[in-house]
């Protein structure tokens, strides 16, 4: 016979797996990022129809963005859809700005998850005036932030505490 679980015994059972299921954002970017040869723009997880954790990515590749879905348990990919850029995605980098000159998301990620002992669980690439940067949500023992890190020098640009 079991023993009724605590609520704090609960609450710690479910944030260990949601950690362990998370951790494999990392993997799931470092997969697109071999697979396409591109730059991992966004990554974000889902929860697919049977309750399967996902991992959503956009890659860059030449004059494309590619979809993939990763399966966060097998590390396949399970889906990919190709678009065109959009023209404001196009209008960037027909400057000065190259994606050669990116960091690696990978490179981003595992410099953040080392530095803070936390864990990314989401990233988004955004445009604010023409100031590239990622914002980069990241789970600690100490809570939630959104960091701002520039894609070139992967620097943080700065960092929004979540509630």
């Amino acid at each position: 016979m079991f023993e009724p679980l605590t609520l704090s015994a609960a609450l710690f059972l479910a944030s260990s797996s949601l950690v362990q299921e998370r951790s494999g954002l990392l993997d799931a970017v470092r997969i697109a990022e071999r697979t396409t040869r591109g730059q991992v723009m966004e990554v974000e997880a889902e929860s697919g129809s049977s309750g399967r954790l996902n991992y959503e990515l956009e890659v860059l590749v030449g004059g494309e963005i590619r979809e993939l879905r990763i399966d966060s348990r097998s590390g396949r990919i399970t889906t990919t859809s190709t678009n065109k850029l959009v023209s404001w995605v196009r209008n960037l980098f027909a400057s000065d700005r190259t994606m050669r000159d990116f960091k690696p998301l990978s490179a981003i990620i595992v410099g953040l998850e080392k530095q803070s002992g936390g864990t990314v669980t989401e990233v988004e690439f955004e445009d604010d005036d023409h100031h590239l940067h990622y914002q980069i949500d990241i789970s600690t023992s100490a809570g939630s932030a959104s960091l701002y890190i520039d894609p070139i020098s992967g620097q943080r640009l700065g960092f929004a505490l979540e509630d």
